[in-house]
């Protein structure tokens, strides 16, 4: 009789303990593919996030990524580049096709504004160009910002 109880109590203490861990790692995903741009070429070093988890990845040369999230639960994956805008996919299930096209955002990128300061040198001497805008060429373009 005490080898069936030391039999049962063995039994149930096997049970809580991998019934209790078992499902935390089932709920891991592990999800990949490649990012492309809205030409179809590579993207290489963008950044992939999931929200609310701490896990991301980038994407290599060849635009291929992999990441795994520990429990899931419908995460989602913001990939991130810039000048592209930002794309959420959820992660679900394991997948390793997944196919990422960044769109590209043509307000960030249409424009490239350098600025410098050169002191003590004549404008004439100077090797770079150089042009002045007047604040009223500025008021009508909308302000932009890198996010």
């Amino acid at each position: 009789m005490k080898t069936w109880r030391l039999s049962v109590a063995a039994a149930t203490l096997f049970v809580c303990i991998f019934g209790t861990f078992v499902p935390a790692f089932a709920q891991e995903v592990v999800v990949s593919g490649s990012v492309l741009d809205d030409r179809g070429k590579a993207v290489a070093g963008v950044s992939i996030k999931a929200k609310g988890v701490s896990a991301g990845a980038f994407s290599d040369s060849k635009g291929l990524w992999r990441v795994r999230i520990p429990n899931a639960n419908g995460a989602t994956l913001v990939f991130s580049y810039i000048g592209f805008k930002p794309f959420e996919l959820k992660a679900t299930e394991n997948k390793s096709d997944i196919v990422v096209r960044l769109e590209e955002d043509v307000l960030k990128t249409s424009e490239i504004v350098v600025t410098g300061v050169a002191r003590g040198v004549k404008r004439a001497v100077v090797p770079n160009a150089v042009g002045t805008i007047s604040a009223k060429e500025l008021l009508p373009a909308p302000a932009q910002t890198v996010d």
